[in-house]
């Protein structure tokens, strides 16, 4: 039987390069300027996570292989990260485990097919092979 192993998530946090002003909500003239008025001074203060854009990598060691997947969300506006984690963080490490399974799936995909494409030529090598004279004439 299989053992389960363990994926390792990293959060990372960079600074969002879209202007928060006019693309942080789109409730009403009155709440978009409160929202972009709070993000200014946040930042201000070094809020990071005022905008930014979140990161989630994730990763997991087999055998001396690293394998990693990542999902990543922009624009995003939190008071801290407690908050961020409690609201964003979940759904991008399910992303980034689908994305993980995925690029998995492609390696493997790719795998079978370039064996297969070997199957081929060496099956196209012993057929020459075959034909081939037994002696110079």
């Amino acid at each position: 039987m299989s053992r389960t192993l363990k994926v390792t998530y990293d959060l990372k946090i960079e600074p969002e390069d879209i202007p928060f002003e006019g693309n942080c909500s789109a409730v009403d003239p009155e709440t978009d300027k409160q929202q972009e008025e709070w993000i200014r001074s946040e930042l201000a203060r070094g809020n990071d996570y005022a905008w930014c854009v979140v990161i989630v990598e994730a990763s997991v060691e087999y055998e001396g292989r690293r394998y990693e997947g990542g999902s990543s969300c922009g624009g995003c506006s939190y008071r801290d990260r407690a908050e961020l984690e409690e609201h964003m963080v979940p759904d991008l490490k399910r992303e980034a485990l689908a994305d993980l399974r995925a690029r998995l799936s492609t390696q493997i995909a790719n795998v079978n097919r370039d064996a297969e494409e070997i199957r081929k030529r060496a099956d196209k090598a012993r057929a020459t092979l075959a034909r081939l004279p037994k002696r110079v004439r």
